[in-house]
């Protein structure tokens, strides 16, 4: 445990340093794939394009 103090996280943690198992994400993963009755990250990403959810997420200078 880090000791903790003003401004840190939740659980004594500094913010943006507490992570989660590959496992868990995992989980996480097919929990959204499930809800969205999809097969993959690929038709996931169809979905939520279709849906307008990632819009803006084009980096514009790569673009051009």
């Amino acid at each position: 445990m880090w000791g903790g103090g003003v401004g840190w996280g939740y659980g004594g943690y500094p913010p943006g340093d507490c992570s989660i198992s590959p496992k868990t994400a995992s989980v996480h993963v097919s929990n959204i794939l499930a809800k969205l009755e999809v097969s993959g990250r690929g038709e996931a990403a169809a979905v939520a394009h279709r849906l307008r959810l990632v819009d803006g997420l084009v980096d514009e200078a790569a673009v051009r």
